[in-house]
């Protein structure tokens, strides 16, 4: 096993903000939908909501995510 330095810590570190600095809106909309469902089913878990409450809340969230990549900000050619 090797043992990495902290240069190299750091490095990998800088190397995962640029992946994540590199995505696009449209990418950053593709990840915000599933994430609002599965914030939907843990907060229906933990909270004392229903499960359908939740999931409405996950659809608008998901919905307004589409509408703001499709309408508000379409993709330009380029």
């Amino acid at each position: 096993m090797t043992r990495q330095t902290h240069h190299q810590r750091t490095w990998c570190s800088i190397e995962r903000f640029m992946v994540l600095a590199s995505l696009s809106r449209y990418d950053l909309v593709l990840w915000a939908i599933p994430a609002a469902f599965l914030l939907a089913f843990v907060a229906s878990n933990a909270l004392a909501i229903g499960v359908q409450t939740a999931l409405v809340g996950a659809a608008l969230v998901g919905a307004l995510a589409v509408a703001d990549a499709v309408a508000l900000n379409p993709p330009r050619p380029s």
